[in-house]
């Protein structure tokens, strides 16, 4: 039976667009892993694969988990359309696996895309309840169980059009967006863990992010870049385009101009490490707004558990004056005990807060001091230049070759 072992693929959206994005995404995840396929074909809104070798199906799950927009994979084996021979090979399949006392649950799904006359849907329901009572009848101790999230074991029966396919090992996918879904580029300036978590809430969205870093010193961009790869290595990306842009020179530029005479200048360089991260922030907005790379959409990494609610609206009024759409997908996504896990996983990661801020919440009692807004809304920006390709540098970074490196010596 080795020979009609397959791999099928739910998607989360049942719609064409989806299933075929699914399936152009996970022919580049398999082959960039030096997987071959030997067919790859949609049934209904299914998308199904069979390997070359087929002995490297479970590690073909394995990578196709990386897959967003999936509700279900699983790989095992196409039989005949025939009521016998299905119940037999779920009998045969699962049966010592259940008699170790393991919860199942089982799924029968149908390819058909509409149910004339309700026939899939009776054929559907006839199968479940034949199959559940030959479960039933080989042991009393096989545990049903009907919910798919608390059950050891998924039994998973998709009725195609001329075969079934039945699980051998099944699992739940991401049931996000799937990655492009949208067809459309976001800008996503990363600089923090902030923008880092910024970054990947839009990745989750259904958008394709590119990804802007902007750095003061070369350590913390290294240590940025090694972070967002281990972060993107979770997901079905195997290569990004991503810019890079140093502003050591536009801060000090921007200190040597600050408005308010030479006390506020003293100001910013005695409490640069208390608030340079705004000052950063302000720089890298106004970048982004006269920047020479032509998206349409940009995405701020605002939150309103790290920054107050007059420097959020100051921010995005800044770009309600120009011709880009923002996005601003932290200010909604997250309740304050999820941002903070999302911070404690960056931090466990290598990924320490930027410019000297120790946690969040010194960040938060410090922008709510009157002074501080008031210098801060002091700071010229206006005299910083647009920026040019002379200072904005452009990789290709393929996700697990050791890429990282190159980039490094280059910086």
């Amino acid at each position: 039976m080795d020979k009609d072992k397959i791999i099928v693929i739910e998607p989360v959206i049942k719609s064409t667009e989806s299933r075929d994005l699914i399936k152009e995404s996970a022919t580049i995840l398999l082959e960039s892993n030096d997987l071959k396929l030997q067919s790859v074909r949609t049934e209904g809104y299914f998308v199904i694969l069979r390997l070359s070798d087929t002995s490297q199906s479970v590690n073909a799950i394995n990578i196709l988990k990386k897959l967003s927009g999936v509700t279900f994979i699983f790989v095992g084996n196409s039989v005949e359309l025939d009521y016998n021979t299905i119940v037999d090979t779920v009998i045969s399949t699962y049966s010592n696996v259940l008699l170790n006392g393991e919860t199942y649950y089982l799924l029968v799904r149908s390819t058909a895309l509409t149910c004339e006359d309700g026939e899939s849907t009776v054929k559907k329901f006839d199968m479940e309840f034949h199959i559940h009572s030959e479960l039933s009848a080989k042991s009393g101790r096989f545990k049903r169980s009907e919910n798919d999230r608390e059950a050891d074991v998924i039994i998973y029966i998709l009725l195609g059009n001329n075969r079934c396919y039945i699980s051998k090992l099944a699992f739940k996918g991401k049931d996000l967006i799937p990655l492009d879904f949208l067809k459309d580029n976001v800008l996503c300036p990363i600089f923090d863990s902030i923008s880092l978590i910024s970054f990947l809430s839009v990745l989750k969205s259904g958008y394709n992010p590119v990804p802007f870093f902007f750095y003061l010193e070369k350590r913390s961009m290294k240590r940025m870049l090694k972070v967002f790869e281990t972060l993107i290595s979770d997901s079905s990306i195997t290569s990004i385009d991503i810019y890079i842009l140093s502003l050591e020179e536009y801060i000090s530029k921007l200190v040597q101009h600050s408005d308010g005479g030479d006390d506020n200048r003293e100001k910013i360089i005695e409490k640069s490490k208390r608030y340079l991260w705004l000052i950063f922030l302000k720089t890298i907005i106004k970048n982004l707004d006269e920047t020479i790379l032509h998206f349409s959409k940009v995405s701020l990494p605002l939150t309103p558990y790290a920054h107050p609610p007059w420097f959020i609206k100051e921010l995005i009024t800044i770009f309600e004056r120009s011709k880009k759409i923002t996005l601003t997908p932290l200010l909604f996504n997250y309740s304050n005990h999820e941002f903070e896990i999302q911070i404690s996983r960056l931090a466990k990661l290598g990924m320490v807060p930027e410019l000297g801020v120790d946690n969040l919440k010194q960040i938060e009692d410090e922008l709510y001091n009157e002074d501080l807004e008031i210098l801060i809304k002091e700071i010229a920006i206006d005299h910083l230049h647009p920026l040019s390709s002379k200072y904005l540098k452009k990789y290709t970074l393929r996700v697990g070759e050791d890429y990282l490196f190159d980039i490094f010596d280059s910086i």
